[in-house]
């Protein structure tokens, strides 16, 4: 029973481990609130909105909804069960993609440890790729059509008339899920190219149909597409873009970043050499790329080519060159493993070690970077109290206008909209390159922030504070009488204008905590505001250190160190909550509590030094 079923069991834990992480996908909810709408216009006769609507700077800009139906597709997970129900739908999509991958190298002859053995090495190479986002949807059909394709390369005979209407379905459904569909166009053309190349040649029918199929499919998927057969030319516009090729993280080359030193992108390495390595020490094995140029392992010469470049010039490519190469991978495994050290029981064994150490301490994305798991639920940096608190502010104008980050946009609009709109959020298509340049150009310094508030007069500022790469911006914003803090969290900080009803803080400020502020006539005061802080976010260090020192000054010296364990409990990078534990510790007699507590705010120190 463990022999048959232990890798199966083992990968289910590992997909666990590594797919149930917070949802911190900023563009997750740009895509919930675009679902939405969707759902509205058609609940009330209307198309699919193939305008913006969301931001007041590109507000009726037409734009190509790329993704409308997987936006569907994730507003139904939503509704059906909230953020458990994303991250439901997320480890399904994740399921559905090693099922695919597995279907496919079995098809080829490779042993069912060796295709364990690959799909957990996948999941631990592409883990921080697997996010709630569109192109996982796009990958289960990617899984699935090499699914499709492997029975007539492999089998060398016609694909049925079902599989190839299996083909022209998939490659139709992704043409409306995701632009990478052109991943789905490459994978028929390489098919049909191998297919024609392979010795002994494969009967015509197998080019013919699988060509035909994939050319059916694309066309119907253009067909239904609400932007008819532009969605062709999106992703070449898309890759066009200076803005998105030269900001966006994913975008830029590994080696343009430090990502190449992640561990990520050295199991990739680890997968591309593995399998070349396996093509060729053994042409003779099932799943291995240069047999006798059979159409199967041609098919994975082209892919590994025609993936693999990609890879080094795109982050985002590098899980996409992972996941497509997996079958052969696995071939490869198999060529290269004695079966006495590749078996059902070790690779189940390792397996499932890996996911029991990810969900204890996170995955490492770096020795010292670990995306940790769930709780919580949704990732704290997202602006969720920051939302609510604006949602509840009284006076503001209909369609009121946010000057937002970019990174706050998505959420602010799946929450606000429409009675706020954003400045900007994470669809550079719906803003082109030359709005997103202006825009992203004013956080760039205070001045070209200030001139920016000024010449758009906004309703209000929303920054994610501890992402501004100007920190003058905030001093500014302190500093000009026509804007007041009125909220503050660890991550966001919202400012109104002086005339709003709001009331402002008086002893917060982001990243900045005076306590010398405090005095015992504004004690009370310090202890309220540090009360209201808190409600926004439950053991946040502003409000600790605010509401704890409040609380000292009064000479409550007990209350303010039982306040500050529990936020130390967090185990927050804070200098000043650590110093301000030691003092807490040390007025009620912990001398040894104060020193640790000291120490280790001095080793935070420095590590902001450096």
């Amino acid at each position: 029973m463990i022999r048959r079923f232990g890798p199966a069991v083992a990968l289910l834990l590992l997909a666990a481990a590594v797919t149930l992480t917070p949802l911190a996908s900023n563009d997750l909810w740009v895509h919930l609130a675009a679902g939405r709408e969707t759902m509205r216009s058609l609940e009330t006769g209307g198309g699919i909105p193939a305008e913006e609507r969301f931001s007041w700077t590109a507000e009726g800009r037409p734009l190509v909804p790329h993704e409308w139906l997987s936006e569907l597709i994730f507003h139904a997970a939503w509704q059906a069960g909230g953020a458990k129900g994303i991250l439901a739908l997320r480890l399904m999509c994740v399921l559905a993609i090693l099922a695919g991958l597995k279907h496919a190298a079995a098809r080829a002859g490779v042993s069912p440890a060796a295709i364990a053995a690959a799909l957990a090495l996948l999941l631990l190479a592409a883990a921080p790729r697997l996010l709630e986002r569109p192109h996982l949807l796009g990958w289960v059909a990617a899984a699935w059509l090499l699914a499709l394709l492997a029975a007539p390369l492999c089998d060398s005979a016609n694909p049925s008339w079902l599989r190839s209407l299996g083909i022209a379905v998939l490659l139709a459904l992704w043409v409306n899920l995701h632009g990478g569909f052109i991943i789905g166009a490459a994978l028929a053309a390489g098919a049909v190219a191998a297919a024609l190349a392979a010795s002994p040649r494969l009967p015509f029918g197998v080019p013919l149909r699988v060509a035909g199929a994939a050319a059916l499919g694309l066309a119907a998927g253009a067909l239904v597409h609400p932007s008819g057969w532009r969605i062709f030319t999106f992703p070449a516009t898309l890759a066009g873009s200076e803005i998105v090729n030269d900001r966006i993280l994913e975008w830029r080359s590994p080696f343009e970043t430090t990502y190449w030193s992640t561990i990520p992108f050295i199991l990739t390495g680890v997968i591309a050499l593995v399998t070349a390595a396996g093509a060729v020490t053994s042409v003779d094995r099932p799943g291995s790329l240069l047999r006798a140029r059979r159409a199967w392992p041609v098919l994975g010469v082209l892919v590994w080519l025609g993936f693999g470049f990609p890879a080094l010039l795109h982050i985002r490519s590098a899980a996409d060159f992972a996941i497509l190469l997996s079958p052969w991978t696995a071939g490869a495994i198999e060529a290269l493993a004695t079966p006495t050290l590749i078996t059902g029981t070790a690779v189940s064994a390792i397996s499932a070690v890996a996911a029991v150490l990810i969900a204890r301490f996170g995955y490492p994305v770096r020795l010292d970077q670990r995306v940790l798991p769930i709780p919580p639920l949704i990732a704290p940096a997202t602006p969720a109290a920051a939302a609510e608190f604006i949602a509840g502010l009284p006076g503001l104008p209909a369609e009121a206008r946010l000057f937002n980050s970019y990174t706050l946009g998505g959420y602010l609009e799946w929450r606000l909209y429409p009675s706020a709109r954003v400045l900007i959020d994470s669809r550079n298509e719906a803003y082109g390159d030359e709005l997103t340049e202006r825009i992203l150009s004013s956080f760039r310094s205070a001045s070209a922030f200030g001139a920016q508030i000024v010449s758009t007069q906004p309703d209000l500022v929303v920054l994610a504070w501890r992402q501004l790469g100007e920190p003058a911006i905030l001093s500014s914003l302190a500093a000009d009488p026509a804007w007041k803090l009125v909220f503050l969290d660890d991550y966001t900080a919202v400012w109104a204008r002086a005339a709003s009803t709001a009331s402002a803080l008086q002893f917060a400020a982001p990243g900045q905590f005076d306590p010398r502020r405090i005095t015992p006539d504004s004690a009370e005061a310090a202890v309220s505001e540090g009360t209201r802080l808190l409600g926004w976010q439950p053991r946040g260090v502003m409000g600790t250190l605010v509401f704890s020192w409040g609380l000292m000054v009064q000479g409550r010296n007990k209350e303010a160190r039982a306040a500050l364990e529990a936020t130390a409990e967090e185990e927050p990078d804070s200098p000043a909550l650590w110093s301000t534990l030691a003092q807490a510790r040390s007025r009620t007699g912990d001398s040894a509590g104060a020193v640790e507590a000291s120490n280790k705010a001095a080793s935070l120190a420095r590590q902001d030094t450096r």
